[in-house]
């Protein structure tokens, strides 16, 4: 839960509906990372990549590539 700058930033997350399309938005906070190095999650690349843990205001947890991370946090601050 330390070594990353976005450890206990705050981010915003779309909620897909049944059909696939965002149809609201939470607020959650990064909690935990994971190395690539330690990691075996591989991107879409196939090459290991970071993850980091968030937990969202509504007690659901997630688990998010970089890119994810980076996109919610500037989906917060538009909001």
């Amino acid at each position: 839960t330390e070594g990353h700058p976005f450890i206990g930033k705050r981010l915003a997350r779309g909620i897909k509906g049944r059909f696939g399309h965002v149809e609201s938005l939470v607020n959650a906070r990064v909690v935990g990372w994971l190395p690539a190095e330690e990691s075996d999650y591989q991107d879409e690349h196939g090459n290991k990549a970071a993850l980091w843990h968030i937990v969202r205001d509504d007690g659901d947890e997630e688990d998010l590539e970089e890119h994810e991370v980076q996109a919610g946090m500037r989906l917060l601050i538009r909001r």
